[in-house]
């Protein structure tokens, strides 16, 4: 029988972070150069310009502060909250500002987008949220009505609502802290008593629905018994479903007339 040569490992030692540091080799990132790249002057204007992380730093730049002064105006115009005074058993919802930088193609900006979030996570159940369920279209229904769309030669169109959770009411009662940088001067303890329903809140996909649904059945529209989120209205000269995913929406028609009324309508009341 052949005799096997078996070789020792070599002994198994506890090695310090420090030391596995110290003998890694030292890594070189390279960044594409080439300017004529799109790919590589929108990495290189993200990296140049960063988006801040907090009211502090974002209050440094005049974009910035010029964006918030904007929502915060929107804000009043929809009538979101009033202020009222403090008191100990209020629930005070905490806030803040979220920034994000819109870029074109070549990485060069296109806006600077800013939205007020409010702190779901501060919530109390049944206190200042009840229910937060809101019905998803299923993919079958829409694939469903696209092949119907598509074989009857139907018009489709594809809509997106602007802040579309801004247009939602509250049921239940809500308080929440001054706006960083927009605390009224003469009232810097009172809280919002939110009317309107906000970002981040827990019903606030809930309350955009509702909104959204209870309008479309005073402009005639049924709701399906068997998918919440679909909405139809048959006549004898026009056929309409519209499809609700959050805050897209798909309108399909038979008459093109009746699909443009439809779409005027809905951007006159949400601003699509």
């Amino acid at each position: 029988m052949d005799s096997l040569t078996v070789s020792a490992s070599p002994p198994l030692r506890t090695c310090l972070l420090t030391d596995i540091y110290q003998q890694t080799e030292p890594v070189t990132l390279y960044l594409m150069t080439d300017s004529k790249h799109p790919l590589s002057t929108a990495l290189v204007a993200s990296i140049h310009m960063p988006e801040p992380s907090c009211f502090t730093q974002a209050s440094k730049d005049p974009a910035w502060r010029a964006t918030m002064t904007t929502e915060f105006d929107a804000l009043l115009r929809n009538g979101t909250w009033d202020l009222i005074p403090r008191t100990l058993s209020m629930n005070v919802v905490r806030c803040k500002w979220v920034y994000k930088l819109k870029h074109q193609a070549d990485g060069s900006i296109k806006r600077y987008k800013t939205r007020l979030v409010a702190k779901g996570c501060h919530q109390q159940p049944g206190l200042d949220y009840t229910d937060t369920f809101s019905p998803v279209i299923k993919i079958t229904t829409v694939r469903l009505l696209l092949c119907i769309a598509i074989c009857s030669n139907w018009n489709v169109r594809q809509l997106d609502v602007s802040n579309a959770f801004l247009h939602g009411s509250l049921k239940e009662t809500v308080y929440m802290e001054q706006l960083s940088g927009f605390t009224h001067p003469l009232y810097p303890s009172h809280v919002c008593h939110l009317y309107k329903s906000l970002y981040g809140l827990k019903q606030a996909l809930r309350a955009w629905f509702n909104r959204l649904g209870g309008w479309l059945q005073t402009q005639g529209f049924s709701g399906s018994k068997t998918n919440t989120s679909l909405f139809y209205q048959c006549t004898s000269t026009s056929k309409i479903y519209i499809l609700i995913y959050v805050d897209d929406i798909l309108v399909t028609e038979n008459n093109l007339n009746e699909i443009t009324t439809v779409i005027q309508s809905l951007n006159r009341e949400f601003s699509v």
